[in-house]
Formats: structure tokens, C-alpha cells, sequence
């Protein structure tokens, strides 16, 4: 090619596709045959751009059977895309509104670069293009959906029933861009995969950029990208501005939920929920955290206990070395406080406070709070990483209601991860900028349903779970030490013998022996003690009390829920000493200072209570 024949009414420049997704096109003096053949030698110059992005997972067998890539030049007057789709089964079943489920490849345009959180104007729009014919394009321009897509140029040709080629071409006029060298514009790209299966719904969505699948409605999870004059890339990255607020530089990621429930779970308020997003890059580790919370205490700003009211923390374990108790400065947590961006935590040994973050926070009272976190690799003492490197991580949630601490966490169920890394999950730093989030809880049981029988007979029941192995039990506050595991059946029957409205949970185990969320239910059981007031019933089978006889210290054991209080009395029925408040499951008592002899304790739990004989020597 002569540079100094170049007209730039005719030369094709080059479209980089931010977020380190770049197309190389070199720099040609004739424009590309619109009629669905590809072969025009002015694309062979393109390097091939591939949609790996999944943004709804496969339903089926656990594959995806499609593939797409995207070739785009660009010239003054248009901008050409060409598409080529494999799959082995091209569906178009669907009619009228619900079209856009059938297999079908998108096209998403923000060509003033405005990453708006809602179509704002007609220089924001998509394209669906239908692989079945002419006539079958359709989309949206600008926030009025009746509003009329611009024309397009498309001719689309099926390749032997193993997938299609569309080649496409938009007048910059009509999409309201007059195009200049070192503009920017917001592009994304996607490909709906329907494999005929009956129920109309398609099996994957896959795309470029946009990890949500909002795109449809939402420009500010578009990627970017910067025409060039001289056919050389140049990457477009939206700016990340720390202020509290969603925008284009984290929007396009997808969601990851806070569900694992730790301390107190039955005490989750139903409004009480979270989700983050998180990305990488080699100067910045970057979180941002949506938190629904309508119940936020205004008072804790003055609370010295902070660790007990509304906050999150975040773990970061940086060589992901999963050691028992933290061992150096590459471990660590900062707990974050909603009202007003600070924060406490730890940093490796001894005890001290983890580096500065940048933190920004935006307060909704009544509905929710967002935050947004980001910390230097510099400022955290390491080299800068790369794609590949492991990390141990959590974020976790904090809630008071009515006096009550109650949390969710992204993987830790313990409430242990602030000292213990090894029980913290990974996460891997991916390409683009992405996070891969590596651990994952199989699905928990859609409910649990309890029956009482007889009035101390207990049925738990509950949908069998696919892929899971085996279930756990759990009984009141305790959902980590199960009271009975590995059930191989989805039922559970147990006899109370005590008065009480009694909590259950359920957890499903996979073949990892990964427990999933618990799922709560409760039975409300009568009970008529002996007449005597001093009952011995089934909780005590769920505790250890030993050394009997002693000649001083008892040991009390739970291995279902907290011990409360414990009372010591004599042969007559007198309390001789009390142990209150313990909230422990581990009770140490005292009864060396009695005269020897034979007692009775009780011990109270949240769900009844049982008395055990023992004796002094």
C-alpha cells in the first residue's frame, strides 16, 4: 500500500476495544462488499476478535456449543462489522415480542461515549440481527422504544447449518457521529444461543465486554473504543472516579452475591443483602459493594465496639497461603464503616492497622448504602501481579438489628476468616482485567418443611438437590457443627422432649465436600415436665459433661448450640451457684467451695434445658 495515495474519505482505520480487548486493522484503500461472503481481502487484515465473555451459563450438559467473533472497520462514512457464528443448531421459533430469544447476534453502540445508567438520547442504541433472512433486524434508539432503528446494510449467509455470517455496515449520520481520529465510543457485542430444547429460552448468551447482561438498557456497561488515524491501537479505559457511585469502569461486571450466612443467621432480617464487583489492574486492586440494609444505625459512629454494628470487611490473603493464623504482612482485613469511609483491621504480625485504602461511601437510610474500595499493590509492600496469580479472599457483611449481630460473607461460614486465612476463598487475577471468583457453594435446598407428630416427634423434609452428595443438619444458632451429618435421604426425623419453638437448618454437601447455605425452618414441639421440676430430657444428648465425680472443675460440652446459663442445686432443689450470660458452647464451672456431696446442674440453652446428676469428692 502507497500511504501517500491514503484518502481518508476511503481509509479504514483501526477500532481498538477497551478493556485490553484490542482489533488491529491496518490502514486500506477500499471499503468491504456488503453480501455476507467475508472474504474480501480488506478483512484477512483484521485480526479476529472472539465473544468469550459468558453471560448467562449453559443449562445444558455444562458446555456452550456456540462461538462468535467480530471483525470492525471503520471508515468517515460507516462503520462495518463482520460477523461468523458456529452452531450446530440455528433456532427461530420464536415470534413477536419474544424473537429476541432465538439465536440471534447484537450489536450495541454508544457513539458519544456517555456510559449513561439509562438510554438517554438516539446516539445510544442496539441492534439484533436475525440469521434467518432479510428484514430481520430490530433493537432499540434512544429511550423511546417506538422510536425507529436507523437503517443498516446486512446480508447474512447460513454456512452449512453449522452456524452463519453476517456482514453489516451503519452510516455514521445515522447514528449521530460525525467521526474524528482519537474519538471514543462505547461498543459491546453479544450472541444469543437457542438450541430448540421446547421451552423457547436460550441456553447461552455470550458477549465481548458486558459481564451482566444489561445491555439491553444500561450504556455504562459498554466497553470502549478510540478510532485511530494511523491504523495503530489504542486502548479506551474509562476512568475510575472513587466516589461511591456505579459507573462505566466497574458497571460492566457481573454481580457476585453475599449469601454464605456465619454469626446469628436466623436473625437475618429479610432486607438485610449484598453484592460486589470486583476488578484488577497492575496498579489497583478495586471493589465496589452495594449493600440492602433499611434498618442502619445512625448511632455507631460513637460505638467503641464497632466490629458489632453495621459494617463489611474485606480479606485479602496475598499469596493465598491458607495458613492456619496469619504469619506476616501479606494477610490482612479492613473493616469498613458505612457512615463516614473509615476503617479499622489487621496487617500481618504483630497486630496493626492495614494500609490506606482510597474508600468512598453514598447512603441511602432506609434502603441501602454503596462503597467503593481500592488498594495500591505498591502500598501493599508487593511486586505488581500478573494474570494467573491466586489470591485468598472474603468480604463480609455485618448487620445489628434490635441488639442482634447477624452476618453474611461472600465464602467464610465460621466468622473465623479475620484470624484464620486457610478458611478464607480464592480468587484468581484473569485476563482483561477480570476476576476469576474460584469458590463456589454447590445450590442450598429450594426450603425445608417441618412436621411435629405426637407433639415431640420431629419430620424435616426437603427437595433433593442435584449434585449433592449428602446433607447437613443443623440445630438452633449453631450452623456449624451439624447434629447429624452426611444424610443420604432429604428427611431428618428427631424426638424433642421439651417446650420450645426449635430452629433447623439444612445444608447440601457436594462431592468436594463443600457445604452449601443453610435454609431455616422451625417446629414448635409441648412437652409436660415430671412433677418434680427437675427434668432430664433429649437435649442432654448433645452435650458432654465430665470429669463425674469431680473434686472441683466441670466441663459442659454443646455440640449444637450455645450454652446460656448453668445452675448448681442441691438435694433440696436450692440454687447453691450460677453461671449466667455465658453465650459460649464451651462452660467451665467451679464447685470446689461446696460442701461434697450430690447436685444437680442445669443447663439452659436457647431451646429448653436439661439437668445432669453429679457428684462431688
Amino acid at each position: 500500500m502507497k500511504k501517500n495515495r491514503l484518502n481518508l474519505k476511503t481509509m479504514l482505520a483501526t477500532i481498538s476495544l477497551g478493556c485490553m480487548s484490542m482489533l488491529t486493522m491496518g490502514q486500506i484503500s477500499t471499503l468491504p462488499v456488503i453480501d455476507g461472503d467475508g472474504s474480501d481481502a480488506i478483512w484477512a487484515d483484521a485480526q479476529t476478535f472472539y465473544l468469550t465473555t459468558v453471560v448467562q451459563n449453559p443449562s445444558i450438559n455444562g458446555t456452550i456449543d456456540a462461538t462468535a467473533s467480530v471483525k470492525v472497520l471503520w471508515s468517515t462514512d460507516s462503520i462495518y462489522f463482520l460477523y461468523q457464528v458456529t452452531d450446530d443448531s440455528l433456532y427461530n421459533g420464536n415470534t413477536g415480542d419474544n424473537m429476541s430469544l432465538n439465536d440471534v447476534a447484537k450489536i450495541y453502540l454508544d457513539v458519544k461515549n456517555q456510559k449513561t445508567s439509562s438510554f438517554v438520547d438516539v446516539t445510544q442504541q442496539f441492534f439484533e440481527i436475525y440469521w434467518d433472512g432479510a428484514n430481520s433486524v430490530r433493537g432499540r434508539s434512544g429511550p423511546d422504544w417506538a422510536t425507529a432503528l436507523p437503517p443498516i446494510n446486512h446480508v447474512n449467509v447460513i454456512t452449512n447449518h453449522v452456524g452463519y455470517v453476517s456482514e453489516i455496515a451503519m452510516g455514521w449520520d445515522q447514528l449521530g457521529l460525525s467521526p474524528a481520529v482519537g474519538d471514543t465510543i462505547g461498543i459491546d457485542f453479544a450472541i444469543g444461543d437457542n438450541d430448540g430444547l421446547g421451552d423457547g429460552k436460550q441456553q447461552d448468551i455470550l458477549s465481548w465486554h458486558d459481564q451482566t447482561g444489561l445491555v439491553w438498557g444500561y450504556p455504562y456497561v459498554y466497553g470502549s473504543a478510540t478510532l485511530e488515524a494511523d491504523g495503530s491501537l489504542k486502548k479506551a479505559e474509562y476512568p475510575i472516579k472513587v466516589d461511591g457511585s456505579l459507573d462505566g469502569s466497574m458497571a460492566y461486571l457481573k454481580d457476585q452475591n453475599i449469601l454464605s450466612q456465619t454469626l446469628n443467621p436466623q436473625n437475618l432480617s429479610p432486607d438485610f443483602k449484598g453484592s460486589f464487583k470486583g476488578k484488577w489492574d497492575t496498579s489497583n486492586f478495586y471493589i465496589f459493594l452495594n449493600v440492602g440494609d433499611k434498618d442502619l444505625d445512625s448511632t455507631t459512629a460513637a460505638a467503641t465496639d464497632k466490629y458489632n454494628y453495621d459494617n463489611f470487611v474485606i480479606n485479602l490473603d496475598l499469596f493465598n497461603k491458607k495458613t492456619a493464623h496469619y504469619i506476616d504482612n501479606t494477610q490482612m482485613y479492613w473493616e469498613i464503616y458505612w457512615w463516614n469511609a473509615t476503617f479499622g483491621g489487621r496487617y500481618g504480625v504483630p497486630f496493626g492497622p492495614p494500609p490506606t485504602p482510597k474508600l468512598a461511601t453514598q447512603l441511602n437510610i432506609g434502603t441501602n448504602y454503596t462503597a467503593e474500595f481500592v488498594i495500591a499493590w505498591a502500598d501493599l509492600g508487593i511486586p505488581v501481579p500478573s494474570v494467573g496469580d491466586s489470591m485468598g479472599f472474603d468480604l463480609k457483611l455485618n448487620n445489628r438489628s434490635d441488639a442482634k449481630r447477624s452476618e453474611l460473607a461472600w465464602w467464610d461460614i465460621t466468622d473465623l476468616g479475620y484470624d484464620q486465612p486457610v478458611l478464607l476463598g480464592t480468587i484468581s487475577l484473569g485476563d482483561d482485567n477480570n476476576i476469576n471468583w474460584l469458590s463456589k457453594r454447590p445450590n442450598a435446598p429450594d426450603s425445608v418443611h417441618a412436621e411435629v407428630t405426637a407433639d415431640t416427634l420431629l419430620n424435616l423434609t426437603w427437595p433433593a438437590v442435584p449434585g449433592a452428595v449428602s446433607y447437613n443438619v443443623y440445630s438452633a444458632i449453631n450452623v456449624l457443627k451439624p447434629i447429624l451429618a452426611n444424610v443420604t435421604d432429604p428427611a431428618f426425623t428427631q424426638v424433642a422432649k421439651v417446650s420450645a419453638t426449635r430452629t433447623y437448618s439444612v445444608r447440601a454437601v457436594d462431592a468436594n465436600n463443600i457445604v452449601s447455605n443453610c435454609v431455616w425452618t422451625s417446629a414448635t414441639f409441648t412437652y409436660v415436665p415430671p412433677v418434680n421440676g427437675i427434668e432430664t430430657n433429649s437435649i442432654a444428648d448433645n452435650f458432654k459433661v465430665y470429669p463425674i465425680p469431680t473434686s472441683d472443675i466441670v466441663n459442659i460440652e454443646s455440640n449444637t448450640e450455645n450454652i446460656q446459663s448453668v445452675s448448681v442445686l442441691n438435694i433440696t432443689g436450692q440454687v447453691v451457684k450460677q453461671y449466667t450470660n455465658l453465650n459460649t458452647m464451651v462452660a467451665q464451672i467451679s464447685l470446689g467451695s461446696l460442701p461434697k456431696g450430690t447436685y444437680f446442674l442445669r443447663v439452659t440453652v436457647q431451646d429448653g434445658s436439661f439437668v445432669k446428676t453429679i457428684a462431688t469428692k
